[in-house]
């Protein structure tokens, strides 16, 4: 009987369907078919702010200099612009002096022991006579002094057991796998960097307006007890703050992040360390986001979330360009990737391992094999 129910609504589904079909004209039919000539565009609506300290800053700048101009002077609006200018500015510091100390108390120790690691390695292969030794006090082997597989392999396995371990985690041991890694990252940061810039096209594309009295406008929506606003232009002092608040430090924040996150994970020692390392870096780029929610007073986050802006494109034609303009991102990521960490034949802008020979991933096959089960 369930199974008769169940046919008898498909059935039905499919008379509505036929009939709807044939109440379409050729005109409705057209509507929807593809057409050389047709001119498809996406409308672009008004962009929400981010809910973090840079969107809130941009917020309260055109929010309490739109209501000055309309109603004079308010003692309150002053003091919440200038809470929002100081939260982004801790902000900005709290990122700075982490990644500072990271660097200092992290960061250093895990590029020495690593290239002390490669040291202890080029010695035990090549031999110390047949070494050169770089600026930093360590030694590279002479690629035309390099033994054969078979001696090199010997004297690798003649090693301690602990030093082989440290030895075949080198992260440019499994150069596919930590260029992934990297190009994660690099990713991550590039994330950061479009928020911002497509962010300050926007400010920068806005009307020059020479009152803010006439830089904003209602936006009224279905729920009539809730009202936001729209940012329809900025005076040039305001987009001079603007950029100097929000979009100057952020950009330096994120490319100085880039840095020190490229060299902790290329010094990192060990391969499930490096995965961690990778994800603890992000923290350092949320902490906008965890300002903005754990110090920005409600009333500020109701106002951000009901303040818009007006994109930097209102409209998106249908072309190779919008529909793959993001491509040019990973391709240079896997760029840097590459010009960073260097290639058998050419030198990477890395100074964590200089001179790396790119000699540990074959003599480690064998250990990792052994070691771990798995084929290197």
């Amino acid at each position: 009987m369930v199974y008769n129910e169940l046919e008898a609504g498909v059935m039905q589904r499919n008379t509505t369907r036929e009939s709807l079909g044939s109440q379409l004209s050729e005109a409705d039919i057209s509507e929807f078919s593809e057409d050389e000539n047709e001119q498809d565009h996406a409308e672009m609506p008004h962009m929400q702010l981010d809910a973090d300290t840079f969107g809130m800053t941009i917020c309260s700048i055109a929010r309490d200099s739109h209501f000055v101009s309309v109603h004079g002077t308010s003692l309150k609006r002053a003091f919440r612009l200038g809470n929002s200018v100081f939260l982004v500015l801790f902000t900005i510091l709290v990122q700075v002096v982490l990644l500072a100390k990271v660097k200092e108390f992290v960061v250093a120790k895990a590029v020495y022991d690593i290239r002390h690691t490669y040291d202890k390695f080029e010695v035990a292969i090549y031999g110390e006579e047949n070494c050169t030794v770089t600026a930093h006090g360590c030694h590279r082997g002479i690629l035309a002094q390099q033994p054969a597989m078979d001696v090199m392999q010997a004297r690798f396995d003649a090693l301690d057991a602990a030093d082989k371990g440290h030895i075949c985690h080198i992260p440019l041991s499994q150069p596919f796998f930590f260029g992934l890694v990297l190009a994660i990252w690099t990713l991550t940061c590039g994330r950061e960097l479009r928020r911002a810039f497509g962010l300050q096209e926007s400010i920068l594309k806005l009307p020059t307006v020479q009152t803010m009295a006439v830089g904003m406008k209602n936006d009224h929506d279905e729920f009539e007890a809730k009202r936001g606003k729209i940012i329809l232009g900025l005076t040039p002092w305001l987009k001079v703050l603007i950029t100097l608040t929000t979009f100057v430090p952020r950009v330096a924040v994120s490319i100085y992040t880039l840095w020190v996150g490229c060299r902790w994970l290329l010094a990192t020692n060990h391969f499930g360390k490096l995965v961690l390392n990778a994800v603890a870096l992000e923290f350092i780029l949320c902490l906008s986001e965890l300002i903005f929610s754990a110090l920005v007073p409600h009333r500020n986050q109701f106002d951000v979330e009901n303040t818009k802006i007006i994109p930097f494109a209102t409209k998106l034609h249908a072309s190779w360009w919008t529909f793959t303009r993001t491509v040019w991102l990973l391709l240079m990521s896997l760029a840097w990737v590459v010009m960073y960490i260097g290639t058998a034949h050419t030198t990477g802008w890395q100074d964590v391992v200089p001179q790396y020979n790119w000699d540990v991933h074959t003599v480690c096959e064998k250990f990792m094999q052994e070691r771990y089960g798995y084929a290197a």
